[in-house]
């Protein structure tokens, strides 16, 4: 069961829907924005603020390929020279205090995370990055959607479980009759074999993330077992019985 509500307004000349969704048995909230946006040459950003970070929470950002906390060193992981202001998002953002109470914010289309504006915003839409030499006719665009969800957690930062809920969100369970691949992401940062349920299906292939095949792998009793590596995907095609 969930419920939804429709929020429905205008900013200036741009028009926007709103639905926010909650649901009985799922920790998560999303959040869908609708933008109906003409086309103007005038400088100008579009961005979606989530009040939530809190004077004592670390903020985390997952970027391409590493977790940082988006701070110059100490407070940071961020080297001298390094952008403060930018940071594109892959997976998720999370700002949570040690030990207590967490939020962590998947951002679906929306990438570009903006410290240097109130905590935490989202350049959605705009043309303010290098208006000199940006391309200011949004190629002819009107419609645009982005999408968020957002989950909060009481014990603190949980690395693995927040990688667990982004994926949830941008790469959701499709189900489709026939053959299927399945990946899986030592988000724990443990390695070892992992044991796969896969009652119904009678033949497995290793693949690489482009599923080209690499070898077969062996099902006995409804289960299959493959060598997973910390934070490294392993992929798998099924062929049912």
């Amino acid at each position: 069961m969930l419920a939804r509500l429709a929020i429905h307004g205008t900013t200036s000349d741009i028009k926007h829907q709103t639905f926010i969704t909650i649901y009985a048995d799922i920790d998560r909230v999303d959040f869908d924005f609708r933008i109906d946006k003409p086309v103007t040459t005038r400088e100008q950003r579009l961005c979606h603020v989530f009040p939530v970070l809190r004077p004592q929470a670390i903020l985390r950002a997952e970027t391409t390929g590493v977790v940082v906390r988006p701070y110059p060193q100490p407070k940071g992981d961020l080297l001298p020279g390094a952008d403060p202001n930018r940071f594109a998002i892959q997976g998720f953002v999370d700002a949570s205090v040690d030990g207590g109470l967490g939020i962590t914010i998947v951002p679906v289309e929306a990438f570009v995370l903006r410290l240097d504006l109130d905590p935490l915003s989202f350049e959605a839409l705009g043309n303010d990055q290098n208006y000199q030499e940006s391309t200011r006719d949004q190629n002819g665009e009107t419609q645009f959607r982005f999408r968020y969800s957002l989950r909060a957690q009481a014990k603190g930062w949980q690395g693995a479980s927040a990688a667990n809920f982004s994926r949830s969100v941008t790469s959701p369970l499709i189900v489709a009759a026939g053959g299927i691949s399945v990946c899986a992401c030592g988000n724990a940062g443990t390695s070892g074999p992992l044991t796969i349920a896969v009652p119904g299906y009678r033949r497995a292939i290793e693949t690489d993330l482009l599923e080209r095949d690499k070898a077969e792998l062996a099902i006995a009793n409804g289960e299959l077992a493959i060598q997973l590596g910390g934070h490294e995907f392993a992929c798998v095609r099924l062929f049912p019985a």
